[in-house]
């Protein structure tokens, strides 16, 4: 039993709340107990009930010897031990102590689990999960994939997680299983090594890469050419927007495989391509109703955090060389661009050995996941190292053609893989569904009745088997094969060099990743993994015939003929999302789907900047670089917007804010506000309101002529189609593709994208200058309403606002309970494909949908000059001082100290907890 030896040691962070915040707590108390009804006491010991024991002594059996968990004044724990098992047990106690709620929830999540803890409305998402599998593949990972090493550490943190919930209820480990009491008696359960496995299969959802685009790519063909679909997907800017390997590396890889050259459809490009359909350019009714179904399905699967997918979502990671900084030694900067959520899916956390051996192997500070041992970000004693997306086209769905209980494959019927699976629902009963599986993967289409329309009306070409009653459509995705991904993040941690770093990049399957990396030694480099497929037909933008081998992936890219970087001569490497390697001079193809490149060369010129002539870079510029604002899509349009003669006077007073404009998109910029508001409605005269239904906003309702129609305009009807889309996927997005798109066009003043109808108050538009003046129009308008008529009053904070929201309870709980989870809204600056990259989608709205999670800069000269923010705080307890109290900061830009070595650990720390056997 955990016992205090210290009478005064509870809970720190309760005593140092301010009278503010217990006010908060008590108004809150009385609220509940006067007017929610449910007959429930809340006291504030309740609301604390479940705050850390962050001082004195605790005994946990299992440890082999004591173990110090020093927190700093943020309550940021740096777990000191004498063994690798004692040091993962701690890691798991702690993170429990301060984040089980968010940890359970995520182990549902990835098991299919959710109707057990919320009920009914879960159902259907635990179905999809269920036939995506991805606890079964965890499971099999551990069974026998990983290595034993990783098997004891992940036994190890298991054995911590569950010593802290011994002898707990329910109450007395989060509040929100208070809230939950009132309508399930869940009781959590005991953790386990594949609960953390099933982690890495989140994460590689949330970045599975590109098949929204897919799916986007086909639904327009209802309503456009394949000419127009290719404007909307242009070709990567090589000439402008360097690729992250420019030298040296590619040569030898290229060099080694030359004459093997790629498989059929590996040249494919950012527009749409080939097929897979049997040469088919056009998605039929049928596909695009199926696919429509399919992203419906998507948009219902919870982010794990890293989402949303496919958007322009993106991260930031460079690394400068001791050539160009102050201390002769290089800086690496990272701040990956993920979903806001409450807490921040980051864990800051150190893990030392107190004296590195063969039976402790670490001492590694950084960026950790609740629910998942290791550190995932960060740095160690000898080389630290930044992750970025690397959006590899990993997945691909197949149509499949049913034959009795099977399916056919090359003229042969192959029976279903199937299993029956329980799903338990809180509050209600059982429900059993079964899951089928083709050779290329489950069956999507088995999980929702839109998916099944897709076989009755695709287009296939003759060879095709007759589809019968229709096709179903399965998918193949790298994730849901066995990998070592858990392997490579302890592989990582113990890394003392560069070839250690490639070595267990190696290991690092999925999700793919661009993995930059410096040492203390001076050196830097880049290595991109990952489990990328080879395809033999095709090339993956569309559904692909399931029952022809021609089609299947042929193997997946060599790891040794991954690019890399080794000290490039120019001392510094950007990756933000950006093209991998020119296509050009590279055998395999990675992905058609790149960004396009903005953010990775404002950051590429900032360094450029800084470093010509000689100049050196500190960690304070890598800072400043982190929150450049500056708008890229503005500088270019701008000068043309000024240029237009505005009759109204009230909408001139408008234009005149850009007049002057450095272009930056600071919180209290009304510039910014115009702007964005104008190159939003830019956006939805050319291309927004051009777009099929399924692509635009919910609730943005046009007349448009029928899809198909092929008589004269005058015999069309128009008809009311309303948006299908939700706010954070719907298109124009307005990330850098559209910029590439609308400079593609830009001085074609006479372009078809220019033409616009007219309405009732609004002249049809046929060139560009007449839809810029009429988008300046319309965002005065916007404006006003959202911001009233004095432009003196408009800033870009109070349209661009972000709202942290606790990603279960805070979203879909009572009212009362969302305030109580909740914080915010907070007025942000930056922008989307800025590198302060607080994203939002010009087709949804202003608000934020993505942000950058977390920022470090890490200084390989001395580790404790190191920098480092989290969106929230290591606390996951609503009302702790800590759940969101570095959120402030990390608004305003600022970094926290980070402490690594024993002596500056010591100094910052606040309170001491020894765990004893």
């Amino acid at each position: 039993m955990p016992s205090n030896t210290t009478a005064s040691s509870g809970h720190k962070s309760g005593k140092k709340k301010g009278r503010r915040a217990r006010l908060i707590v008590i108004v809150l108390v009385l609220a509940i107990v006067g007017g929610i009804g449910y007959g429930a006491y809340w006291s504030i010991s309740t609301v604390r009930a479940s705050f850390p024991q962050t001082k004195g002594t605790i005994e946990l059996d299992g440890l082999a010897g004591p173990v110090d968990v020093k927190r700093d004044g943020n309550g940021i724990p740096q777990i000191y031990a004498e063994s690798d098992a004692d040091l993962f047990m701690a890691q798991g106690y702690v993170q429990a102590q301060d984040r089980f709620w968010e940890m359970d929830v995520r182990r549902h999540m990835t098991s299919g689990r959710l109707s057990e803890m919320f009920g009914k409305g879960q159902v259907k998402t635990d179905e999809f999960l269920r036939t995506l599998g991805w606890h079964r593949v965890a499971q099999k990972e551990y069974d026998s994939k990983l290595s034993p090493e990783t098997k004891k550490y992940l036994q190890s943190y298991a054995k911590g997680v569950n010593a802290y919930l011994k002898d707990k209820g329910a109450e007395d480990i989060s509040l929100e299983y208070a809230a939950l009491g009132f309508t399930n008696d869940y009781k959590p359960q005991e953790w386990t090594p594949v609960d953390s496995v099933a982690w890495l299969k989140a994460m590689a959802w949330d970045l599975r890469g590109n098949m929204q685009d897919e799916i986007d790519r086909s639904l327009m063909t209802s309503r456009l050419g394949p000419s127009q679909i290719k404007d909307l997907y242009p070709e990567y800017p090589y000439d402008r927007n360097k690729p992250i390997v420019q030298e040296g590396a590619y040569n030898s890889v290229t060099k080694e495989y030359e004459g093997k050259g790629a498989t059929s459809g590996q040249s494919g490009t950012g527009g749409a391509a080939g097929t897979g359909l049997a040469g088919n350019t056009d998605a039929p009714d049928g596909l695009q109703s199926q696919l429509s179904g399919l992203s419906d399905v998507l948009d219902k699967i919870p982010d794990a955090g890293l989402g949303p997918n496919g958007n322009g979502i993106g991260s930031n990671s460079w690394v400068v060389s001791g050539e160009h900084t102050i201390t002769g030694k290089p800086l690496l900067a990272n701040d990956p661009h993920l979903s806001p959520q409450l807490p921040s899916v980051w864990y800051q956390m150190g893990l030392h050995c107190r004296t590195v051996s063969k039976d402790c192997q670490y001492d590694v500070s950084g960026y950790t996941f609740s629910g998942m041992p290791g550190v995932v970000i960060g740095h160690n004693q000898d080389v630290a190292w930044g992750m970025t997306n690397l959006g590899a086209d990993v997945t691909d769905l197949y149509l499949e053609k049913f034959a009795g209980d099977g399916y056919e494959y090359d003229g042969k019927v192959v029976p279903f893989r199937s299993r029956v699976e329980t799903i338990k629902v809180a509050g209600g009963k059982s429900k059993k569904i079964t899951v089928r599986e083709t050779d290329n993967g489950p069956l999507l289409s088995d999980r929702d009745d839109e998916l099944v329309k897709v076989g009755k009306k695709a287009t296939v070409d003759s060879a095709a088997p007759d589809r019968g009653d229709g096709y179903g459509v399965s998918l193949r995705w790298t994730a849901l094969q066995p990998g070592k991904s858990m392997d490579a993040v302890f592989a990582l941690n113990k890394a003392k060099d560069f070839s250690d770093f490639r070595k267990a990049a190696a290991s690092f399957e999925v999700p793919s990743q661009n993995l930059i990396y410096a040492d203390t030694k001076g050196h830097i480099g880049y290595q991109a993994p990952g489990r990328i497929p080879v395809r033999g037909n095709g090339d993956g933008a569309l559904p692909a015939p399931g029952w022809d081998s021609d089609y299947r992936w042929t193997g997946y890219i060599p790891q040794s003929a991954l690019p890399y970087e080794y000290d490039p001569k120019r001392g510094y490497i950007v990756t933000a999302n950006q093209a991998v390697i020119d296509e050009d001079k590279y055998p395999y193809k990675l992905t058609s789907d790149w960004g396009y490149g903005a953010r990775s060369q404002r950051i590429t010129d900032l360094i450029q900047s800084k470093i010509k002539n000689g100049g050196k870079i500190s960690t304070e510029d890598m800072r400043t670089m982190q929150m450049d604002n500056s708008s890229e899509i503005a500088k270019l349009l701008v000068p043309k917007l000024l240029k237009i003669d505005i009759k109204d006077s009230y909408v001139r007073e408008a234009q005149k804010l850009l007049e002057g404009w450095d272009y930056t998109q600071d919180a209290d910029s009304a510039a910014a506000a115009y702007f964005n508001s104008v190159w939003r409605n830019i956006l939805k005269l050319s291309i927004g309101n051009k777009l099929p239904k399924e692509l635009r906003v919910k609730g943005q309702c046009l007349n448009v002529e029928p899809a198909g129609n092929t008589g004269p305009a005058d015999e069309a009807e128009p008809v009311r189609e309303c948006g299908q889309r939700d706010s954070e996927s719907a298109q124009p997005d307005g990330g850098d593709r559209y910029y590439e798109v609308i400079r593609s066009i830009l001085d074609d003043e006479d372009n078809d994208w220019w033409k616009s109808p007219g309405t009732r108050t609004d002249a049809e538009t046929k060139t560009r200058d007449q839809l810029f003046s009429r988008a300046m129009e319309d965002a005065r308008w916007d404006l006003t309403a959202k911001l009233g008529k004095d432009i003196d009053t408009w800033s870009w904070g109070r349209l661009h606002r972000l709202t942290l929201k606790n990603q279960t309870l805070g979203v879909d709980g009572p009212g009362w309970l969302q305030f109580m989870l909740n914080r915010g809204p907070f007025k942000l600056g930056g922008g989307e494909a800025a590198v302060n990259a607080t994203g939002w989608n010009a087709a949804g709205g202003y608000g934020v949908q993505w942000v950058p999670s977390m920022r470090m800069v890490v200084n390989l000269k001395d580790l404790d000059k190191s920098k480092w923010i989290n969106l929230t705080g290591a606390s996951g307890h609503a009302y702790n001082a800590h759940y969101t109290d570095q959120t402030s900061k990390w608004v305003k830009g600022e970094l926290l100290p980070w402490s690594f070595s024993e002596k500056a650990v010591k100094d910052s720390t606040s309170d001491t907890l020894v765990l004893r056997p």
